[in-house]
């Protein structure tokens, strides 16, 4: 059994806006071991990963690149971990932090891409992060 929450997240982006993502929780944690023994997981990022890191790195040799780098490090690591931070820094630089942060977001949500883009809404900061549950239940 997997208990699902609909929440709302507040998270502050480096920009000084948070982000607010209405969802009913993803059963990913944010890597290692979910993704390997959730390949489809893993699946469900490669459009985001690819356009974001081609967003970052406006190249489309190295954006691959890079992405393959993700999907090697996902399954090993949690994508807050220092190792994963270190197999990526590399190539984005001063956008590592944010792109963890955005990555981490996008991971824990249950959405493809799509729908994560439907449903994040940026705006100014107001005030500290919250999560409020609304409602909990069992998904079968």
């Amino acid at each position: 059994m997997l208990l699902c929450v609909s929440c709302t997240v507040r998270e502050w982006t480096e920009s000084g806006k948070h982000i607010t993502v209405l969802h009913m929780a993803s059963a990913f944690t944010s890597g290692c071991p979910f993704c390997r023994h959730h390949p489809e997981e893993m699946q469900r990022m490669i459009p985001w990963l690819s356009r974001e890191l081609f967003a970052i790195l406006r190249a489309p040799g190295i954006s691959s690149l890079v992405l393959e780098r993700v999907l090697d490090l996902l399954p090993n690591h949690e994508i807050h971990s220092r190792q994963f931070w270190s197999g990526v820094e590399t190539y984005l630089r001063h956008n590592c932090d944010h792109f963890i942060h955005e990555f981490y977001n996008f991971a824990r949500s249950p959405y493809d891409m799509i729908g994560f883009d439907e449903n994040a809404v940026y705006s100014g900061r107001t005030n500290a992060p919250v999560c409020v549950v609304v409602m909990s239940f069992i998904c079968a």
